[in-house]
Parts: structure tokens; C-alpha cells; sequence
């Protein structure tokens, strides 16, 4: 006779594929991860997943810890000590989500290293060091304003600056050393320009240094911003109008000079990277600073001014001296690249688009090519984990469609190419302790979420099917859903959702609105949840709903995103028409009531539509760049080149130029304060359209910046698509 215990596992098995016919909550790992938990708390033993009973460990045999204070606490408690208030300092950045630099107070005014060891905290005026089992040390007094504090990895010393200049404290004896002096309001040490956070290190990062993993250098950028033109913002709300003054480099302009510089803690040196071999004529960016994994060499990379080549860097951190370890180049542009893996034998991992697809490449120390990882018609999106022990690497890729989120498998020699994840759409994997067993979880826009319990090698052990999650959106009142690809005029296929209110008819057509932003690689659509955005207020309102991704926003890689090269706004709208005259011929759409709508490049599509196609007669634009000789640097350039090398094609990617040839009606939204993509814009095209006597509209919210959002906003738009469509 069977065991009670294996009658009911051969009873949880046979109604194990009941369970996905209706939703319900997914299985977990259990904290042993061994087992798995159900929505009952059953456990249950993969792989026959019996229900077994969690060993519960006797509260005598727990170890018993005493409860340890938080390395903050632990801080705070010290600076007590010596009667210092914290009223002013903070674990948290006193600003955030700033895009202008320099902004006061824009750093955390207290650190604790990792092990809660070390301290340094701004209180008051005062600047105070902290070791254990030390009293608080007073670095400085008199510290009106502290700008991005960093501790090096051991704890031991900290990083700073005060008014503009760059600084480090050695935290066991309170000595702070100045590593500049000169800074001033055109000089920026040890942190960033506006164009340089903006385009090169990720919005609102304005910290420009970084300590190696030994904690006995700093390196740091210096940039020179003297030939960087000025340009004034106006807030005109206050009595008298507010003025900002920022610089900010437009296409074609003189850029910050940047130099890279790093200070050592053991020698006292202060050494200038020897950049001399990149001519004066190359303009050079820095565009990624780092070391190696023991921190022996800082590690960077240097790009030309148009980016049209990328070189991978390493420095003596001591003399200055470099050696290029990589080259990268490109029929187009060069992207900024990820920055290199580093392994513990010193090789390290590296991606890059040379193929026109982002692949994994293995490289010894000395930039001597190992092996391809990965190759193919597809492109690696993110490395998740690297196993060196077990020699290989878990990532995301598009090698089953860019739409879709898919986690892949691959050893360090490139072979054993392995999908763990099993639906379409958004999928997630989580592994069991010893990770013999993962659970894959998916979510799409049109099928219900999904959930499967699979072997380490990827094979399913079982399909639980649909679990509890955010579910597609009905069909109701007739509104359907689709996720589809739709043939360009060349035969290129787009990836688009379109949301239909309902059959069409001979004598019913939809009017149809596009939410677009069709930037650089910067797809709108995408096989998950809510891909849809707030498209049932509008299938409500009888109006066909379309998002499509042109070949330059694909997410395929790069030889796709390439297509803009040289002419932004040609092939995307190319790309925007295709998409409505299928949705014309094949959903029910009218081709006389199209709109299109979109922020910031986005912005600039919807008007850019309206000036070069007869196909939309409405055109929502927000924040847009109308002439892109208006736009910065770093990312005009890197697309465009600079107005002297490219006049044609600033020429055919102007809304400006081109405001005589408006088709439909134009409404124009922007932030009266957007320090990213200026007003300016706006107040050009208004008035190249009244001088061509055009009709349209425009709304200014004075205070905003780069990013509206506000209720009035919304309300705007919507009224806008009802009254026009």
C-alpha cells in the first residue's frame, strides 16, 4: 500500500493541471530554499512537489545575536558624544532630481562606510570624522555648503567638495588635503557640467570622481568650461523675473575641455593622465571613468567629438601613463559602452556593437581578444549575473524578439546557449539556494501571466499556468487589443499594439491618435503589462489607439538604430506613415483624422509630422527640439555631426525651415524654465510660423522645466483630441 504521504502527492499532481485554469497566486521559494511555498503556506518538495512540512528549528537551539545598532545610529550616537546636533545632517541627498549643477546641498551631509566602522557627517557648520573606538574628529568648521561626499570602499577616507574645489579628510586623523585650488565658476573639479551629466554619466549625476576598489586613489575630471557659450533662462512669475544663467553648449558650439587626473594616497602624487596622443582637432570626451578589479590601473574611455570611435583606456595611476586596450568604431556613431566586467584572473568582459548587434567579448588584462561570447542577429541587453566558478553568465537579450524580456544562459567560452525563461512578454527568474530548481514567470500584453517550475538546464519540470497578476486588458464594448507587426513600404517589419474601439464598417471609420517618441533606441512598444498606457480612455471615446516603434527605436541593435543617422525625423516618419495607412486599410482608421502626439523627441516627431507628411491633421507637441542646431552637443552630434559637417541635414530635420509647409492643426506645449530642451525652440517655430502665417496654438507653463505632468497638462491634451478629432 502507498504512504498516506504519497497518496496525497499523487492526489497534488493529478489536480496540479487544474490549477491553470483559473488565477491564482504564484508559488514561492521558502526561506530554506529548498522547498516551495503555495498560497495555502503549504511546502512543497520540488521535483514531485509532495507537500511536506517545514522543519521547524526549537527557539532554544536559535542563535541568539544581540540586536546591533544601525551603522547610522552608531554614528549619530558618537557625534553625540561631543554635543554635535544633527539637526542638519542627513542619510538622504538634501535635493534631488535636479538637472542643474551645482546646486546646493545636492549630497548626502553624513556617510557610514559599508561594516558601519567610519563616519563622516556635516552638523551645523561643522565637518566631522569618525572611527571606532576613536572620538569624533573635527575636520573643518565654517562649511556652508558640502557637495557630493563620498566614502572610499574601506572607510577610511572621504571625498568632498567646498565651494567648487575637491577635497579628501583621512577619517582616523581629521587631516583634510585640498587637491585643487583653482576652481571657479568656469572650472568644474571633481564634478560635472551641465552637458556631461546630462548626456555622458546619466541625468542629475553630477559627481565627477571616483576612488579605485584599493581605496588609495581618486581619480577625478577636470573641466574647463571657458568656451562653453552662456545661455539665460527667464522665470518671469516674480516681480522683477528671476534669471538663470547656465552654460550650455549648442551643435556646432565650443565644448567643455575635459582632462582626467588622479590623486594617490600612499605617494601624495597628484598626476595628470597623459592624454597627448588624441589631437587637438579630436575634441576628445571622456565619457567613463573606473579601475580595474584591484584598482593597479584607472580604466576609462575617450570618444572623438562626433563619437565616431571609442577607446577603451588604462592608466598608471602613478605616472599617468595609458595604453589603449580596445578600439571601437562604427559605420555611424559609437555608443557609450557598458563598463568591463572585471574578472578575478584580470581578464574582464566587454560589449560592444562592432557587429551592429551588442555582443559579450572575453579580453585579457592587456586588451588581447580572448573569445566571442555572444554572436548573432540579436544583442545583449543586460549582463545579469557572472558565475565565474561555474564559467558562465546569465543575461538578458533579444535573441527571441526585442519586445520581449527573455533571460539566457551561456558559458564564459561562448558555448551552451541556453533560454531559461519559457513565456512571452516580461519574464523574471528566481533560483532555490543550491539553484538545481528556478521558478520563470511571465507577463505579456495579451496573454494572462504564467508561471513554471524549470531544472537548472531549462527544462520545465512543470507548468503551473496562469497565477495572479496584472491581466490584459478585456475586450470590451467591442475594443480590441492587438500586438502585431506591421509591414513598412521596404517590407521592414514594425512592432506596434494597436487598441481598435470596435469594428469597422463601411460607414464607420476610427479616428486614430499615435503616442510616439521614436528617439534613438528608444522603443515605445513593448510586450508587457500596461504597454497600452491609456489607451481605453480613448477606444472609450470611439478613437483607434496606436503606438509603433520605428526601425530606429526597435531595440535590435544598432545597425537598426542607424537608420536616423545623419537625418532625424526622415526614416521615423517614413516608418509613422507605414504604420497609419495599415491601420487605414486594415483596422478601420480614417485618414483624415489622425493625430500624433509625443514629448521631448517625441514632441519633436509630432511636429515634424505636421511640417513634412499631409497624413495627420493633429499634432500634440511637447518640449520638443524644432531645429536641432538648438539642441546640446554631446547628443545632437553624436547622431548629427556638427551643423559645418552636416548643413543638409539639419536642414531636412528642421520644423523651423520647414514651418510654410504646416499641414493640420499645431498645438505646442513647453516649460518656460526646461533647462534641457530650452523654450527657445518653442518661441522660434512660433515665429516662423506667423511669419508664414500659419494657424496654431501653444501653451507656456512658466515655471515648468523639461517634463510637465501636471493636471492642467492632461486636461489640455485631452480636451485638444476630443475638439479636433
Amino acid at each position: 500500500m502507498p504512504s498516506i504521504l504519497a497518496r496525497i502527492a499523487v492526489l497534488l499532481l493529478a489536480t496540479l493541471p487544474l490549477l491553470g485554469q483559473e488565477a491564482r497566486r504564484a508559488l514561492t521559494w521558502a526561506p530554506d530554499g529548498v522547498h516551495l511555498v503555495d498560497a495555502s503556506g503549504k511546502w512543497l518538495l520540488p521535483p514531485d512537489l509532495a507537500p511536506t512540512e517545514p522543519k521547524e528549528v526549537p527557539a532554544e537551539d536559535k542563535p541568539k545575536e544581540p540586536a546591533a545598532a544601525s551603522p547610522q545610529a552608531r554614528l549619530t550616537a558618537a557625534l553625540k558624544e561631543v554635543a554635535v546636533t544633527l539637526t542638519r545632517a542627513s542619510f538622504e541627498p538634501k535635493s534631488r532630481g535636479t538637472t542643474l549643477p551645482r546646486t546646493p546641498g545636492y549630497t548626502p551631509a553624513a556617510m557610514v562606510s559599508a561594516g558601519g566602522h567610519s563616519g563622516i557627517a556635516w552638523a551645523g557648520e561643522d565637518l566631522w570624522a569618525w572611527i571606532e573606538g576613536s572620538a569624533p574628529k573635527k575636520i573643518r568648521t565654517g562649511v556652508k555648503e558640502l557637495r557630493h561626499l563620498d566614502l572610499n570602499p574601506d572607510g577610511s577616507a572621504a571625498s568632498y567638495l567646498i565651494e567648487h574645489n575637491l577635497y579628501w579628510a583621512d577619517l582616523a586623523t581629521g587631516k583634510e588635503t585640498a587637491l585643487s585650488t583653482d576652481a571657479s565658476e568656469q572650472m568644474f573639479i571633481g564634478e560635472l557640467d551641465w552637458v556631461y551629466q546630462e548626456e555622458v554619466y546619466g541625468r542629475s549625476n553630477f559627481r565627477g570622481s571616483w576612488w579605485s576598489p584599493s581605496s588609495t586613489h581618486l581619480a577625478y575630471l577636470r573641466i574647463d568650461e571657458s568656451e562653453v557659450a552662456e545661455f539665460v533662462l527667464v522665470d518671469p512669475t516674480s516681480q522683477r523675473g528671476r534669471v538663470e544663467r547656465l552654460r550650455y553648449p549648442k551643435a556646432g558650439d565650443g565644448n567643455p575641455k575635459a582632462t582626467l587626473h588622479i590623486a594617490s594616497r600612499k605617494s601624495g602624487k597628484n598626476t595628470a593622465v597623459d592624454l597627448s596622443r588624441y589631437r587637438a582637432e579630436d575634441q576628445i570626451l571622456i565619457v567613463r571613468v573606473g579601475f580595474d578589479q584591484k584598482g593597479g590601473r584607472a580604466v576609462f574611455m575617450i570618444q572623438d567629438r562626433e563619437q565616431t570611435w571609442l577607446d577603451l583606456v588604462a592608466a598608471d595611476p602613478e605616472t599617468g601613463a595609458i595604453q589603449v586596450l580596445i578600439q571601437e568604431k562604427s559605420r555611424a556613431w559609437v555608443n557609450v559602452l557598458a563598463d568591463p566586467r572585471w574578472l578575478a584572473d584580470g581578464s574582464f568582459l566587454w560589449e560592444s556593437e562592432r557587429t551592429g548587434y551588442k555582443h559579450l567579448y572575453h579580453y585579457e588584462a592587456d586588451g588581447k581578444l580572448r573569445t566571442a561570447i555572444t554572436q548573432g542577429e540579436w544583442q545583449v541587453k543586460d549582463i545579469l549575473e557572472i558565475r565565474e566558478k561555474e564559467q558562465e553568465i546569465l543575461f538578458k537579450a533579444t535573441a527571441d524578439g526585442a519586445i520581449n524580456d527573455n533571460t539566457y544562459r551561456v558559458g564564459l567560452n561562448g558555448e551552451g546557449l541556453v533560454r531559461l525563461t519559457k513565456g512571452p512578454g516580461r519574464n523574471s527568474v528566481t533560483w532555490n539556494g543550491d539553484r538545481s530548481f528556478y521558478l520563470c514567470a511571465s507577463q505579456s500584453l495579451t496573454e494572462a501571466p504564467r508561471q513554471w517550475l524549470c531544472k537548472a538546464d531549462g527544462t520545465v519540470v512543470r507548468d503551473f499556468g496562469e497565477i495572479q497578476g496584472r491581466r490584459p486588458r478585456a475586450e470590451t464594448g467591442g475594443a480590441k487589443t492587438e500586438l502585431l507587426t506591421i509591414p513598412a513600404r521596404d517590407g521592414y517589419p514594425l512592432d506596434a499594439i494597436v487598441v481598435q474601439p470596435g469594428p469597422a464598417t463601411p460607414d464607420k471609420k476610427w479616428p486614430i491618435f499615435i503616442e510616439t517618441y521614436s528617439g534613438p533606441d528608444a522603443p515605445t512598444v513593448a510586450n508587457r503589462p500596461g504597454a497600452d498606457g491609456g489607451a481605453g480612455r480613448y477606444s472609450e471615446a470611439g478613437i483607434l489607439w496606436l503606438a509603433v516603434n520605428v526601425r530606429s527605436a526597435s531595440g535590435r541593435g544598432q545597425c537598426h538604430t542607424d537608420r536616423c543617422y545623419l537625418q532625424f525625423g526622415v526614416q521615423e516618419l517614413k516608418d509613422l506613415e507605414d504604420a497609419v495607412d495599415f491601420v487605414v486599410k486594415e483596422r478601420g482608421g480614417d485618414p483624415a483624422r489622425v493625430g500624433i502626439t509625443g514629448f521631448s523627441y517625441g514632441g519633436f516627431m509630432a511636429a515634424y509630422a505636421l511640417t513634412h507628411s499631409k497624413k495627420f491633421s493633429l499634432g500634440i507637441a511637447g518640449g520638443g527640439v524644432y531645429d536641432w542646431k538648438l539642441y546640446d552637443t554631446i547628443y545632437t552630434e553624436r547622431y548629427m555631426k556638427t551643423p559645418a559637417n552636416n548643413a543638409e541635414g539639419y536642414e531636412k530635420s528642421s520644423c523651423v525651415a520647414a514651418a510654410k509647409d504646416l499641414h493640420g492643426h499645431l498645438l505646442m506645449i513647453h516649460g518656460g524654465m526646461d533647462d534641457n530642451v530650452h523654450a527657445q525652440n518653442l518661441y522660434q517655430f512660433a515665429d516662423a510660423l506667423q511669419r508664414a502665417n500659419r494657424s496654431f496654438e501653444m501653451m507656456v507653463y512658466p515655471r515648468a522645466r523639461h517634463g510637465i505632468g501636471t493636471r492642467h497638462y492632461q486636461d489640455l491634451v485631452w480636451r485638444t483630441v476630443k475638439e479636433k478629432l
